[in-house]
């Protein structure tokens, strides 16, 4: 297993909350500009940033 790497069965802070709400959060409490927050969010999802920006820009 990697250094830091998350388990699989280990339950983050955000999971509860979609993309949109995970965006906004960082928006708010960190003061972060939306590109900044998108990208955090796609790091700590493991996801594309292009899909949390769709996502959060709601483009299909």
């Amino acid at each position: 297993m990697i250094e830091g790497a998350k388990a699989n069965n280990e339950i983050s802070w955000f999971d509860d909350l979609s993309i949109n709400e995970h965006v906004d959060h960082y928006i708010q409490t960190s003061q972060m500009k939306p590109k900044q927050a998108i990208k955090k969010v796609a790091e700590e999802r493991q996801l594309k940033t292009n899909e949390v920006y769709n996502t959060y820009h709601q483009i299909s």
